[in-house]
């Protein structure tokens, strides 16, 4: 499940998805605000606007929306680290937070070496990240904020993808993969 930022709806999305520019994607869930980056929580959505608002949902009804706070950020992903129970938060290419996700409370985390703007955080704690403009993923743990290297470059049919404008990174539940979704060009 994703955000269309271009129409504003809530859309699933899968390696075989094609982007319309005309309709955009397959509503799944309409929405009345424009989410821009979103994690799930035990079962329930956490997703901040454009205007740096935070909300909760259930995961099966993504139109009951709840404030949660205005946390002042406009974030371009979050994560949820289950091993600590707090959501983070990455802004600004690269600056990092941890959110209380029933207040909302921001904490100043660090800033990341790359320019990023996806996160996501395995069962174990550990972060990932991929640096924009370029098809490489990094890994870190909260301790230092180092990024160890995990993939140096991100390879479609044989083309190495570089990452453009909008993007995002979770972990799958059901099978530990490290997934992300991005526009991307060719290198060409």
């Amino acid at each position: 499940i994703a955000f269309d930022l271009d129409f504003d709806f809530w859309t699933t999305v899968s390696k075989d998805t094609v982007y319309d520019e005309s309709i955009g994607l397959e509503i799944y869930a309409e929405s009345d605000y424009p989410f821009r980056a979103a994690t799930i929580v035990d079962h329930v959505v956490m997703a901040c606007t454009e205007e740096g608002m935070l909300y909760a949902m259930p995961e099966d009804d993504l139109s009951n929306t709840s404030l949660v706070a205005d946390i002042g950020l406009i974030l371009d992903d979050m994560a949820y680290n289950a091993a600590d129970g707090m959501v983070y938060g990455i802004y600004e290419g690269g600056t990092l937070v941890s959110i209380d996700k029933l207040t909302g409370e921001t904490k100043y985390l660090g800033y990341l070496e790359i320019f990023s703007n996806p996160l996501a955080c395995d069962e174990n704690g550990t972060f990932y990240c991929n640096e924009l403009d370029t098809g490489a993923v990094y890994a870190f743990t909260l301790d230092t904020l180092e990024l160890t290297p995990v993939v140096d470059a991100i390879m479609i049919d044989g083309q190495e993808m570089r990452t453009q404008y909008e993007q995002s990174m979770e972990i799958n539940p059901n099978n530990g993969m490290l997934c992300w979704t991005s526009y991307s060009i060719d290198p060409e």
